[in-house]
């Protein structure tokens, strides 16, 4: 189970983005609030997560009421400024981007389609790519090693897979997983050991942080059970 988020201000640093206690505490007030017979507590949490969204700034708004659109805007002949929105959008950003340069430039060139383009065809991701995260398993590491690009263990158990934030003994499975990628990937006799090094470093057990995006004004959280 997931539940979030909070919204609040942030003014810390970009490269230590945590869910703060405050933020936990209130999603769990919350949740006992209306569901009183849950009894949920910190001591239920496997995992919690926080990043940063960036916003347009407005001298007239809060951050909780400021849109989360972007905007593409042409301030002068041959420059481009492309801000806000979201990591969800990213490909709608650059699709859109592109056809309003295409457009000035009075460039001859098919509407682009960057948006609903498929990264992969949709066989190749059966299994391994959904809302939920796949099965845990050897198989399923080849495939983000093959098709996906993993090159660090941080990348299957983090931002492909999300077992960190899914197991409770994501350490010991990440020891796994990088014993994998080292036959996948080829890697020297020392780099699997570097690798799991790098990935306890950048999310200790417990902490489940993850890295923010930069230049970003509020902190949206979220815990798993």
């Amino acid at each position: 189970m997931i539940l979030g988020t909070t919204d609040t201000d942030y003014t810390g640093s970009l490269d230590d983005v945590r869910a703060e206690p405050e933020d936990i505490a209130y999603v769990l007030q919350i949740v006992n609030e209306f569901f009183p017979t849950a009894r949920i507590s910190t001591s239920d949490i496997i995992s919690t997560w926080a990043g940063l969204r960036p916003l347009i700034a407005d001298a007239h708004a809060s951050a909780s009421d400021i849109s989360r659109a972007h905007e593409i805007r042409n301030p002068e002949r041959g420059w481009w400024d492309v801000a806000g929105g979201k990591l969800t959008t990213y490909r709608l950003i650059a699709e859109q981007a592109v056809d309003q340069i295409a457009a000035q430039e009075k460039w001859r060139l098919p509407r682009c389609s960057t948006a609903e383009e498929p990264l992969l065809k949709p066989e190749e991701t059966a299994g391994v790519s959904g809302i939920l995260p796949p099965p845990w398993s050897k198989s399923t590491v080849a495939h983000y090693c093959a098709h996906e690009w993993a090159a660090h263990l941080d990348d299957v158990m983090v931002r492909r897979a999300s077992w960190h934030y899914y197991h409770e003994d994501a350490s010991q499975k990440a020891a796994q997983v990088a014993e994998w990628m080292a036959e996948f990937l080829d890697w020297p006799t020392d780099q699997q050991a570097r690798e799991l090094s790098r990935y306890r470093s950048l999310f200790p057990p417990q902490s489940h942080s993850q890295p923010s995006m930069p230049r970003l004004t509020t902190r949206p959280g979220s815990l798993t059970f």
